[in-house]
């Protein structure tokens, strides 16, 4: 599989909220009404009138029109996705290395990198943590001829 290519099944329950929405519901019903027999019900989420796969340049420029009229930034679904999930996923926790493979970084330096700077209070988690590991190995050898460990 080329590592570029990535499945979204790992995000049924994503999928399916959207698919379950209801101005989704409602905006299919009346594009089947419309379309009559023409229509093709592919069960995608994002569709076109006729129920085919929208082309990833009309959801870019939707998007963008979106983001202007809503005066923020504009970026593409494709790299808001991937920055949010990112972002988010190192931000509560995941291990890097999961964050590197699902976008496909070619290495965690590159993943790090790019997010770890969006991550507030790193550097202070980070010197705790080596402080208390500090505090517990001293604990422990001022401990060895004692029965009574502390770490």
């Amino acid at each position: 599989m080329d590592s570029s290519a990535r499945s979204v099944d790992r995000f049924s329950r994503i999928r399916e909220a959207l698919r379950c929405c209801e101005l989704t519901r409602r905006a299919r019903t009346f594009e089947r009404m419309a379309a009559g027999s023409a229509y093709n019900d592919q069960g995608l989420v994002f569709s076109d009138e006729l129920g085919d796969l929208v082309s990833p340049d009309w959801f870019t420029r939707a998007t963008k029109r979106f983001a202007t009229e809503a005066g923020v930034p504009a970026l593409t679904p494709h790299a808001a996705a991937r920055h949010t999930w990112a972002t988010l996923a190192l931000s509560s926790g995941v291990h890097p290395k999961m964050v590197q493979e699902r976008p496909g970084h070619s290495s965690i330096a590159l993943t790090m990198d790019r997010y770890s700077h969006f991550i507030d209070g790193m550097d202070r988690e980070a010197a705790e943590l080596v402080a208390a590991l500090y505090r517990c190995c001293k604990s422990f050898a001022g401990s060895i001829h004692s029965t009574q460990r502390t770490c």
